[in-house]
């Protein structure tokens, strides 16, 4: 492993135990994996590290299908987007974005401008190795470029509906 990679290595995981958020009901994973995610023959590949991690692993309450799988496959999302995303509070998320197909937006939205919708699902990972579901956003995107956010309340509902590969109504 080189000194950068090294570094960087040692930066997530002092990052990772330097948060201070707490969750009931987190997974939990072995950090060992995170390191063994990260390598792919020597190299980073485009779903390393975290995203790899989460991808591979399954929610408590939805134990019939990796949280990869499930997402992955949920037929109503056309564009689909993992990611890390460092927080300013210093933890660090895995992001899911999935964007439904242009026929789920009616005369009414356009008229408002919106040029899309979908979904943001936050994964935050813990400094103690566990793992959660944070929040479930809607996103809409308009047609002056900016993307709006809108927290959900059911997430367990909608949770529901993706592993069940099930319509929902944004």
């Amino acid at each position: 492993m080189t000194v950068n990679k090294s570094l960087f290595l040692i930066l997530m995981i002092a990052t990772l135990l330097s948060g201070a958020c707490a969750k009931e009901g987190t997974d939990s994973l072995d950090k060992r994996d995170i390191e063994n995610n990260r390598r792919h023959n020597g190299t980073e590949t485009a779903e390393a590290g975290l995203v790899a991690f989460i991808k591979k692993q399954k929610l408590v309450k939805f134990q019939s299908d990796t949280i990869g799988n499930a997402f992955d496959s949920y037929r109503y999302l056309m564009k689909k987007e993992w990611k890390e995303t460092a927080l300013k509070s210093r933890h660090i998320t895995v992001d899911f974005t999935g964007w439904l197909e242009l026929s789920a937006l009616n005369d009414s939205d356009r008229k408002e401008g919106i040029t899309g919708r979908g979904l943001e699902v936050k994964f935050v990972i813990e400094p103690n190795g566990s793992y959660y579901v944070f929040m479930i956003s809607k996103i809409e995107s308009r047609s002056d470029g900016k993307v709006s956010r809108y927290q959900q309340d059911d997430i367990a509902g909608i949770l529901s509906r993706i592993y069940a590969n099930k319509e929902i109504r944004l």
